[in-house]
This record gives structure tokens, sequence and C-alpha cells, in this order.
């Protein structure tokens, strides 16, 4: 559910926390989710194998970004991000032990609830902002419960695609250091889902929105960068319209680096050569001899008038 308010100009505390900053950029997290898909880049132009993950990872954020998630989803799912992927890229994993633990507990409470909505726009479960509105009990006891498989089944699944790949040397990597390491891993999955599962209950007990809610709007976009193009092309094409008015309607810094471009340009124009070979004067030269042709020829006309008048 979107507000609908009249855009705010001006900025204040509100809108700087909150947004929207503009039509692209709405707020801090839009800059956090741009970092990101920087990182993947550099990492891409470096050409190591770890950007594929960066990759993958850069695609959910920006579908979350689409899918309009609220503030604090939208963050939960950004540090989830921000943890498996990096954590990959910067080699963290294999540097730190407990980092995979750290991994499993914390990165379900950002992701789980998002599932959940996922779930939502796919009209398969109910929406958490209305689930109060209807069959109150039934209703968020079932949030709650979903959430929670969705979040151990993830972690489940993610457990055995590590022992997959163990089993059938995919990757060539070794993922699975035993069985404590797997226990472990799922015991982090249920408690960081419990957590998400718990915030995302509470969320619909509140009956808050399941969509981010624009607090100071920002006005629109105008035209693209295309349509003003084609504007300014139709305009200077129409009727009356010369070089001169062109480069009137220019600011005066740039009339005078276009004029100066100009001079340079005229005196530094080169003599154009033949094709057999000789050289022949160029647009410069012949017009400077033009001009003086031009000057002769009024000097002997007005000499020869001033004969013929003189007295013999």
């Amino acid at each position: 559910m979107t507000t609908h308010v009249e855009a705010h100009p001006g900025w204040d505390r509100r809108r700087l926390v909150y947004g929207d900053w503009s039509w692209l950029v709405r707020d801090g997290l839009d800059v956090i989710r741009l970092a990101f898909f920087g990182g993947t880049i550099a990492f891409a132009v470096q050409g190591r194998s770890t950007a594929v993950a960066l990759t993958a990872a850069s695609v959910v954020l920006l579908i979350a970004r689409i899918i309009d998630l609220p503030r604090w989803f939208d963050f939960g799912l950004i540090m989830a991000m921000t943890l498996i992927a990096y954590g990959t890229a910067l080699g963290l994993y294999g540097n730190w032990f407990y980092y995979d633990k750290v991994v499993h507990g914390l990165s379900p409470v950002g992701y789980v609830p998002v599932l959940y909505i996922a779930l939502v726009r796919l009209g398969v479960v109910p929406d958490p902002g209305q689930a109060i509105r209807e069959r109150r009990v039934a209703r968020i006891s079932g949030i709650f419960i979903v959430t929670l498989a969705v979040g151990t089944a993830v972690g489940a699944g993610y457990e055995n695609v590590e022992w997959i790949e163990d089993k059938f040397d995919i990757l060539g990597g070794h993922f699975v250091k035993g069985l404590w390491d797997t226990e472990t891993d799922l015991l982090c999955d249920a408690g960081g889902s419990l957590v998400g599962a718990t915030f995302l209950t509470v969320w619909a007990l509140r009956g808050w929105s399941s969509r981010r809610v624009t607090v100071v709007p920002a006005p629109e976009p105008s035209a693209s960068p295309l349509e003003a193009f084609g504007k300014r092309f139709r305009a200077a094409r129409g009727a009356g319209v010369t070089r001169e008015s062109r480069l009137a309607d220019l600011p005066l810094a740039a009339q005078g680096i276009a004029l100066v471009a100009g001079g340079v340009l005229l005196l530094a124009l080169p003599s154009a050569v033949a094709t057999d070979g000789r050289d022949r004067p160029g647009h410069r030269a012949a017009g400077i001899r033009r001009l003086r042709g031009a000057r002769g020829g009024s000097t002997c006309r007005s000499r020869g008038a001033a004969a013929l008048e003189s007295p013999q």
C-alpha cells in the first residue's frame, strides 16, 4: 500500500531517514543496494570466480526492489545477502571457522520473512497486513508456522546440496566437515528461522502493510532523456530557427567557448592537396586571395576613373 500525498519539495529529517529522495534512489537502502552492485562489478572486472555468487545476490536484491518490500524486510535481505555472498567473495568461510555458523544463524532472520512475502505476492499464503482483520488466530498462527517451516526447509535443502557436492565432486570443493558441522548448521538455521517467523508474526499482529509505505513521495521524472532529446530536436528544426538563435540560447560561457573554437578552427584549416600531387591553395588561402583581388580591382577602377577626369 502506497500513500498518495503531494510531493514534498523540501528536505527534513523524515525525508532524509525514510525517503523518498528521488524516483530512482529512494533512501539509504537503495544506496547500499547500489554499493552492492558496484562491488559485484568490481569483482567481475577482476575476473574472480566469486563474482557469480555476487551476481546472483544482486539479482535477488533487484527483485526485492521491484516487489516493493517494507523497509525492515528490505534491510534484512540486504544484510543476509551481504553475509552470504561477500563472505564467499572475501574468503571469510575459510579464514574464520565460526563464520559459517554466524551466517547460518543470522541470515535466516533477514531472508525468511522475505520468502513469506514472496509467497504472498504469488497469492499462495495470506497477507500479514490483512490477517489481523480476518480470522485473527488462525491466520496469524498459520503465518508463524509457514514462515518457520520455510526457513528450516531452506536450511536443510542447503545441507543436502553440500552433501551432494561432496559425494559427486561437482565443483571440486569440500563443504561437509562431519556430522557435528551439519547438525550445528541445522540448529543455527532453525534458530534464525524462529526469530524471523516471530518478527513476521509481530508485524502481522500490528497490522502493518506488507508493502513499502511512502512517507514523503518524490516527484516523478517529467520526461525520459530520450523524450527530452526528441523535444529539443523538434524545436531546433522548427520554423524561424537559425544558427544565431541557437547560439543565443546557450549560456554566456558556452557562447564564448563556441566562438573561440570556431576561430581556432578557421585559423587551423590545412591547405587542400590535389590528387595529381601538386599543392593547391586551401579554403583560407583562396579566401584571402579573393579578398586581395577584389581590393586590387577596386583600386584599379578608381585610378582609371581619376585619370579620365583629370585634364590632358
